[in-house]
């Protein structure tokens, strides 16, 4: 069943953004047939640093993660997820891992529980 979910990503640690600007982004979640097409955008990150991008997502306590290559119309797929319920965190992996931005819609607390698990999802042991 066709279903799309469009979430706006919202800076929430300034330490990444372009100097005297504020990241934000999208993640654009699209259900068609047996799977979910991702896209995510991010505009004004500092990506002159040194360090990785990720995105994690939670659907109604389903948890991903992935690697971002780029942060233009970065595009992949999950098994069909539900979207009534979903989190999103943006997060720069330095040395440790820091939450850079965040949407959601159903509740705050899946971002939440994204942040208390985000090293053990971008290592893969959740």
């Amino acid at each position: 069943m066709y279903c799309k979910r469009i979430l706006i990503l919202q800076q929430t640690d300034r330490r990444f953004a372009d100097y005297g600007k504020q990241l934000c982004g999208m993640a654009k979640l699209v259900n068609t047939d047996n799977q979910t097409a991702v896209t995510v955008f991010v505009t004004n990150a500092d990506v002159k640093t040194e360090g990785e991008w990720w995105v994690l997502f939670n659907f109604d306590g389903e948890c991903f993660s992935r690697q971002l290559d780029t942060l233009n119309n970065y595009a992949f797929s999950l098994p069909q997820q539900p979207l009534e319920k979903v989190g999103c965190l943006l997060v720069k992996k330095e040395k440790k891992c820091y939450e850079v931005a965040r949407a959601y819609f159903g509740g705050n607390d899946l971002c939440d529980r994204l942040l208390r698990d985000v090293e053990n999802l971008i290592l893969g042991q959740v």
